[in-house]
């Protein structure tokens, strides 16, 4: 577990990866200026409150953790790249469709068996700036899928 930091005002990165640490310090609010935050290769399961309160934050980046969730409340971020990777998430992220700044979202390896109806809206752009989007590597069932197999047994 990291100490509780001082106020930091001017710290725009902030890395705290391969630490094991099982959470971030609750005060990370006080770092009002942070553009990017890594803290991959940890033991997460969640992510703190106060985290959203970051009103400069573009680049989060925590892959390789043990998240099941990530707070709906992410939405409120100006993020621009999210990397979510190598979790335990089951369901794709709702905040996810009201972050309409994001160009990189990296969520492949982790448990995800459905996508949500919103992000395949053939009639608008959910994500209109997303640039990369890596889904490799999740369990993912299309529609209709499984259907034919129980019907060839």
């Amino acid at each position: 577990t990291l100490p509780e930091f001082g106020q930091l005002k001017e710290l725009e990165e902030f890395n705290v990866t391969r630490n094991r640490l099982k959470e971030l310090p609750p005060n990370i609010n006080h770092f009002i200026n942070i553009k990017c935050l890594e803290a991959a290769r940890n033991l997460l399961t969640e992510l703190p409150e106060t985290l959203t309160q970051l009103p400069q934050l573009e680049k989060l980046m925590l892959s390789e953790n043990q998240l099941t969730s990530i707070p709906d409340t992410l939405s409120k971020l100006p993020l621009t790249t999210l990397d979510v990777s190598h979790n335990q998430l089951t369901t794709f992220p709702v905040a996810l469709q009201k972050c309409k700044s994001l160009k990189n979202l990296i969520i492949n390896n982790n448990k995800i068996e459905k996508l949500p109806a919103w992000l395949c809206n053939r009639e608008e752009d959910p994500l209109p700036l997303l640039a990369r989007f890596n889904l490799e590597g999740n369990p993912i069932k299309l529609e209709g899928e499984g259907a034919d197999e129980e019907q060839a047994e």
